[in-house]
């Protein structure tokens, strides 16, 4: 949306395409000229679920720049940076045709904490300076016990980048939200295994047990919606929706 500096009354200015599964736009960049906007495409929190675009203001074309990045910033000299796996990357882009080099990126900085969708500590001034947060973007991390007095003992699990723990009712499994790809996973704490639980085509996060233990709760990207979904604890069968409406919806906790 745009509103004049003075105030008034806001004007939309992008459009979520739902048929192609956009759930937001964020991150806009005016460009030189005042005659079209950057600004990030997302139909989901994963790395390829991100893309780059441009939109013309007068027309309201709108033209994809790069696929798989986020944070897209203008600078000046030629060209576009932009993230994607914690890595800042930049190819040529030409301001009067607004289109980006079909070339392969070049890696300008590596470990810059990427937070995803969610936010970038980086900034380019118009000079072309750099400045960023540096930080591992995916540590590769363990699942522990801790006891009361602190002490920690690993589940298990091989290292990876996971959020969201949840045990099960049994105790005997361990749901994980995992980093690459966006999804939700079982660990079987007794047979040392780790099954991807989610679909790829879209991602899923902030897994939540059934009280009876037989399925799994999460919420999920689908066709640029965030709704509900569950599925069966062993793999089997489809996922299937909760909830479908146009609101973020996320799972906390199941009554018994």
């Amino acid at each position: 949306w745009s509103v004049s500096a003075a105030g008034g009354t806001p004007r939309q200015v992008t459009t979520l395409e739902r048929e192609k599964d956009e759930a937001s736009h964020a991150w806009p960049q005016l460009l030189p000229g005042g005659r079209a906007l950057l600004f990030t495409v997302e139909t989901g929190p994963g790395d390829d679920e991100q893309h780059i675009d441009v939109q013309f203001l007068g027309t309201g074309e709108r033209r994809l720049l790069v696929r798989g990045g986020h944070h897209g910033i203008y600078v000046s000299g030629g060209h576009l940076v932009y993230l994607r796996e914690g890595r800042l990357l930049a190819v040529p882009f030409d301001l009067a045709h607004l289109e980006a080099a079909a070339t392969p990126p070049v890696v300008v900085a590596e470990n810059i904490w990427d937070f995803g969708d969610q936010d970038a500590p980086m900034a380019v001034s118009d000079t072309g300076s750099l400045a960023y947060v540096p930080g591992n973007a995916f540590p590769q991390e363990d699942l522990v016990w801790v006891n009361r007095s602190g002490q920690e003992e690993s589940v298990g699990a091989p290292p990876g980048t996971y959020t969201h723990p949840r045990l099960s009712p049994n105790g005997k499994e361990l749901a994980v939200q995992t980093r690459t790809p966006v999804g939700v996973a079982v660990y079987d704490l007794s047979r040392g295994t780790l099954t991807p639980l989610t679909p790829q085509e879209g991602s899923a996060q902030r897994p939540v047990w059934t009280a009876d233990g037989r399925r799994v709760t999460y919420r999920g990207t689908r066709r640029g919606y965030r709704n509900l979904f569950w599925k069966s604890a062993d793999g089997s069968g489809e996922e299937e929706r909760l909830t479908n409406g146009e609101t973020y919806e996320t799972p906390d906790s199941w009554s018994p």
